[in-house]
C-alpha cells in the first residue's frame, strides 16, 4: 500500500476519506439542500420542526453529510450512535442535555451566540427496541444516579427500555438541532398495531428526508479519490465490476478498495477485484424491488441462493414476499405449481425452527423461496416485470386487528397474543386475501376458530358497512347457529360439534394447530 503523506494513518478508511466539507460531498443534491437550509433556519430561531429524520439505505451518506455542513457552519456535534446504550436516561443525560441549553460546546462551555449550534446527531434510531411507551421518571433518575456511581441506585434501565419515548420527548423540548437516521422507517414505528399513529406522532415534530443510492458517476469520482489518495491505480473494466458489486453503496465500495489496496495491491485489475468478491468480505444487501427482479431473471441455482441471501428480508418476509408475487411473474401454470410446492417445503423448514430447534431450517427456507421464484421456472420473464408489496403484509398492520380476534386466535392456537399478532395473523390473512385466497362465503375455517361474523369479514378485508358484506354476515351468524355445519379437510368431509365433547363415532375432529 502507497498511502500519501497527507492522508492520517486511520484503520478505517471510510473515516479517513469522510468528507469533511460540503464540496466534498457526492450525492444527493436535493437531500443536502433541506438539510443546509434547515440548519440555516436556526439561526433565525426555534423551527416549527425540530428535528430531521434521515432514511435511506446504509451506506449513502447520511451521518458524513451531516459532519461535512457542521464543519462548514462551524458547529460541533454531539453523536449517539447504535453502539453506545440508548435507553431513556442515557438520552436524557446526552443527547436532550445537549439540546436543551442554548449552545453546548464540545469543550463543555457554553455560548449566547445565536450563530453558533450544536447539532445533535442521534445515529441509526431505527435499531431503537421496544415501544413509544414512557418509562417511570423514578426510573430514569435511578439510572441517572448509577451513572454518576451510585452503587445504591436500584431499578435502572437497561437496553433501549424508553429510548424511543425520550427521543419523543426531546423533539418537544429541544434548542438545538436534532438529526437522526434510520435506515428502515417501519422499524422504527414497530410491527404493531398502533405504528400508524406512533409515525403521525413523530413526523409532526421532525421532518423526514429521503436519501437514494448514490449514482455510478458518483461512485467512480469517490473510487479516484480513494485510488489517487493511496497513489493506486485501477484497471477501467475492473472499477466497473467493483461499483457493480456495490449498487450505490459508497461504503462498502471504500472498504472493498481498502482490502484489495492493503493486500498489497498498487494496480487494481479484474483478477484482483473476482478475489476480493470471493472473499466475501462484508455483508453486501441490495434493495427489495431490484433484487427481486434480478431473482426472478435468473436461471441459476447458485446465483438466486446467493441474490435471496442478500435481499434485505428475513428468511420467513422472502416467503411472503415470493409467495405474493410469483403468481403474477411466473409465466404459466406448471411453473407456478412447482413454486407452490417449494414454497410449501420452505414452509415446513420454518415450522421445523420452532417444533424442534433446527435453527439451520430457517435459512434453508430463504434458500428454498428464492429457488421458487426462479429455478423452477420454464422459462424466464421478458419484459418489464410488475411485482407489489404483499397486501396481507399491509393489512395485517391495520389499526382494526385488535381485541377480540386476536384473543380468539391466541386462544385457539395456545399461543401468546403477540404471536397470534405477528406470527398466526400474516399466515390467516394471507389465506383469505381476495385474490387467490379462500371465498367469502366459504365459513368453514372461520367457524372452525371460533370466530364471530365481524371477524370473518375483518379476515377478508371486507368492509362491515356495505350491503354485500351485511348478507356474508347474517349467513355467517345463521351458520354458525346451525349445530352441525359440513367442512372440507384435506379432502375429508367431517361435521364440527358445536360442543367440547369428543366427536360421535365415524366423525373426526377438526384439529387445526
Amino acid at each position: 500500500m502507497m498511502a500519501s503523506e497527507s492522508v492520517e494513518p486511520v484503520a478505517d478508511w471510510c473515516e479517513r476519506y469522510r468528507p469533511q466539507t460540503e464540496s466534498e460531498l457526492e450525492g444527493n443534491d436535493a437531500a443536502r439542500k433541506r438539510i443546509r437550509s434547515w440548519l440555516r433556519s436556526w439561526t433565525r430561531g426555534t423551527p416549527d420542526h425540530r428535528g430531521l429524520l434521515l432514511t435511506g439505505p446504509p451506506g449513502v451518506g447520511k451521518t458524513s453529510i451531516v459532519g461535512a455542513i457542521a464543519n462548514d457552519l462551524g458547529w460541533d456535534v454531539i453523536e449517539l450512535n447504535a453502539s453506545d446504550a440508548r435507553n431513556a436516561a442515557a438520552i436524557r443525560r446526552v443527547a436532550t442535555a445537549g439540546a436543551t441549553h442554548f449552545t453546548f460546546g464540545m469543550d463543555g462551555s457554553f455560548s449566547r451566540d445565536a450563530g453558533q449550534r450544536t447539532i445533535i446527531l442521534l445515529d441509526e434510531v431505527d435499531h431503537l427496541q421496544g415501544t413509544f411507551r414512557a418509562t417511570s421518571e423514578q426510573r430514569i433518575g435511578s439510572t441517572l444516579a448509577a451513572s454518576r456511581g451510585d452503587d445504591d441506585a436500584k431499578n435502572v434501565l437497561t437496553g433501549d427500555t424508553g429510548g424511543k419515548a425520550e427521543l419523543m420527548r426531546l423533539l418537544k423540548i429541544a434548542e438545538q438541532p436534532v438529526i437522526m437516521t434510520c435506515n428502515d422507517e417501519m422499524r422504527l414505528w414497530g410491527s404493531g398495531q398502533h405504528w400508524r399513529p406512533a409515525r403521525d406522532r413523530f413526523n409532526a415534530l421532525a421532518s423526514v428526508i429521503q436519501f437514494r443510492r448514490a449514482s455510478d458517476s458518483a461512485m467512480r469520482r469517490i473510487a479516484h479519490r480513494v485510488l489517487d489518495g493511496e497513489g493506486a491505480g485501477a484497471d477501467g473494466v475492473a472499477l466497473d465490476r467493483l461499483l457493480q458489486s456495490n449498487p450505490g453503496d459508497l461504503r462498502a465500495l471504500i472498504r472493498d478498495l481498502q482490502m484489495i489496496i492493503e493486500s498489497g495491491v498498487e494496480h487494481i485489475d479484474m483478477a484482483a477485484v473476482e478475489l476480493q468478491l470471493a472473499r466475501g468480505s462484508r455483508d453486501q444487501q441490495i434493495d427489495l424491488f431490484p433484487g427481486l427482479e434480478q431473482l426472478y431473471r435468473t436461471g441459476s441455482a447458485a446465483e438466486s441462493t446467493r441474490i435471496g441471501r442478500e435481499l434485505e428480508k428475513t428468511p420467513p418476509e422472502l416467503v411472503a414476499w415470493v409467495s405474493w408475487n410469483n403468481g403474477s411473474v411466473l409465466p404459466d401454470g406448471e411453473s407456478r405449481a412447482r413454486a407452490a410446492k417449494a414454497l410449501t417445503t420452505a414452509d415446513h423448514a420454518l415450522a421445523a425452527l420452532y417444533e424442534n430447534n433446527a435453527f439451520r431450517s430457517w435459512y434453508w427456507a430463504g434458500d428454498i423461496a428464492a429457488l421458487s421464484a426462479s429455478v423452477v421456472s420454464s422459462a424466464q420473464p421478458e419484459g418489464r416485470i410488475s411485482l407489489s408489496f404483499p397486501e396481507f403484509l399491509r393489512r395485517g398492520n391495520e389499526p382494526w386487528r385488535r381485541g377480540g380476534l386476536i384473543e380468539t386466535l391466541a386462544g385457539c392456537s395456545g399461543s401468546s397474543q403477540q404471536a397470534a399478532r405477528e406470527e398466526l395473523w400474516p399466515q390467516l390473512a394471507a389465506i383469505h386475501d381476495v385474490g387467490d385466497g379462500l371465498d367469502a362465503n366459504d365459513f368453514s375455517l372461520n367457524l372452525a376458530l371460533g370466530l364471530d361474523a365481524d371477524s370473518h369479514l375483518l379476515l377478508h378485508g371486507l368492509p362491515t358497512n356495505r350491503v354485500a358484506s351485511k348478507r356474508i354476515a347474517e349467513a355467517y351468524t345463521e351458520a354458525k347457529e346451525n349445530p352441525v355445519v359440513e367442512l372440507e379437510v384435506i379432502g375429508e368431509s367431517v361435521e364440527e360439534s358445536t360442543d367440547d365433547d369428543e366427536p360421535p363415532a365415524g366423525q373426526q375432529r377438526l384439529d387445526l394447530f
